[in-house]
């Protein structure tokens, strides 16, 4: 986890982390292999040539023009790609205080694209955050930035438009849920990391669209807590009702009309217990894995190995098992306008 989120951690948190045995290691120096401070220079130093049918580069910065607002991101793609190629986009949405670089490094996301083959895309949040309250102080429309940013990478790869998922780590990974409610048509799955969905959305979660969820929570937790309460504004938004984790397990079952009896797991080290209902409407289906004494954490990626999971091939896996239901899709409808990007 990068240094300045531990900063944001209160000791509380910081206590947890320690007692659920998990080692916080500093953020690498490089993104992956590749990956240089040239190639993370200013978007506006991109050259806009690049096409879905030319040869690409691994790792570079691009940006877009959304609402009136220059927004930028990150995208790794893997070496065996080839021009013309579809591979599936999954896009991983940073915590708070953090950025799209962040995640890939913590994640290790990139490494796990080269070995399964997808391209990924670590968006850039306005002020190093993702709006998910009323009251904060931008009113970007994600829902709509998400569209844009789909659209666009349609134009420099060549996108599996049945196998686009979304994976967020806390602030991030409220966003995510909040996109299964505002804009699930052109995404397959979801997968968040210490998030949920606070009851402001619930209630206006107005799609009728089943949708693929998984659900990754540390028991431990003090900044998205177990059952629920006020957490740090900084972390998750302000003025927000925070319900308990099982409360919006069984919110994201009833969404998608899950009528089966749950499934629980436990593994023989009791630190992971897994919940899932798999008999939901549209193939969907709903899985919550509890960390037993986590905190906020993301385990495994780019830390390397943890005693309770790889959480991003945790992710994958999940992935791999979910397409879109809908034979044909729609053209993509954008509001924004290429400023930016690197082949």
């Amino acid at each position: 986890m990068p240094k300045h989120v531990l900063i944001k951690l209160f000791p509380a948190a910081l206590l947890l982390g320690l007692a659920a045995g998990y080692h916080l290691q500093p953020e690498p120096q490089e993104l992956s292999k590749g990956v240089t401070p040239q190639s993370l220079a200013s978007p506006s130093a991109q050259s806009m040539s690049a096409s879905a049918h030319q040869p690409a580069q691994t790792d570079f910065v691009g940006a877009l023009s959304d609402q009136g607002q220059r927004r930028t991101y990150y995208l790794h793609t893997p070496p065996s790609y080839q021009p013309g190629q579809s591979l599936p986009l999954v896009l991983a949405f940073h915590e708070s205080e953090g950025q799209g670089k962040d995640m890939a490094a913590h994640t290790g996301l990139n490494q796990l694209a080269n070995q399964k083959g997808f391209l990924v895309v670590y968006p850039d949040g306005l002020n190093a955050k993702w709006n998910v309250s009323e009251q904060a102080a931008t009113k970007e429309d994600n829902a709509a930035f998400v569209q844009a940013l789909i659209a666009h990478l349609g134009q420099i790869r060549v996108i599996d438009r049945q196998r686009i998922y979304a994976t967020g780590l806390s602030n991030g990974g409220i966003l995510v849920q909040k996109l299964a409610c505002e804009n699930p048509g052109q995404i397959a799955a979801f997968a968040t990391v210490a998030a949920l969905l606070p009851e402001q959305f619930q209630a206006k979660c107005q799609s009728q669209t089943p949708v693929s969820m998984l659900m990754i929570n540390g028991t431990a937790d003090a900044v998205v807590p177990w059952q629920g309460g006020a957490p740090p504004a900084v972390h998750v938004g302000r003025n927000l009702s925070i319900p308990s984790i099982p409360d919006v397990f069984s919110f994201w079952q009833k969404h998608n009309g899950c009528s089966a009896p749950v499934t629980v797991q436990q593994r023989a080290d009791k630190r992971v217990t897994t919940s899932s209902y798999t008999h939901c409407q549209s193939g969907s289906d709903v899985t919550l894995m509890a960390l037993n004494g986590a905190s906020h954490i993301w385990p495994g990626g780019g830390y390397g190995q943890s005693s309770f999971l790889d959480t991003s091939q945790t992710i994958w896996s999940f992935f791999e098992r979910h397409t879109l239901a809908t034979a044909a899709l729609q053209p993509n409808a954008t509001k924004g306008q290429s400023l930016s990007a690197s082949q």
